[in-house]
């Protein structure tokens, strides 16, 4: 936050911070600063939102995040349903797979319906 104040304090007075936001008074042209502080505060990864508060103005600040691919979960979630529907599958055909893995098979056309649905 203190990066962010100092950026601030080029185009304004800071009266007040509460958390993550800043109460605002600007020098100049509010527009002009606060696009010149958007562009510059862009570059480090903030955006934040204006509220006009009587002669101030809030500025509340996120980071922006960087969004995660993270292909591990669905790839597990995706084998242990094909897992357990082999088991039901294999059930229904008469089959108790945990007394015989090698029955597992049995369950292969259940799983595949149930899988395409």
């Amino acid at each position: 936050m203190d990066e962010i104040i100092k950026e601030i304090e080029k185009v304004g007075s800071v009266v007040e911070v509460l958390g993550n936001k800043a109460r605002v008074i600007f020098y100049e042209n509010p527009d002009k600063s606060i696009k010149e502080l958007r562009d510059k505060l862009s570059r480090i990864g903030v955006i934040f939102k204006v509220n006009k508060e009587n002669d101030y103005f809030l500025l509340t600040f996120a980071e922006i995040g960087v969004e995660k691919n993270n292909v591990i979960i669905p790839i597990l979630l995706l084998i242990l349903t094909i897992f357990t529907t082999l088991i039901a599958g294999a059930l229904q055909q008469g089959y108790v797979p945990w007394q015989n893995w090698a029955h597992l098979w049995k369950g292969i056309p259940f799983s595949f319906a149930v899988i395409l649905i």
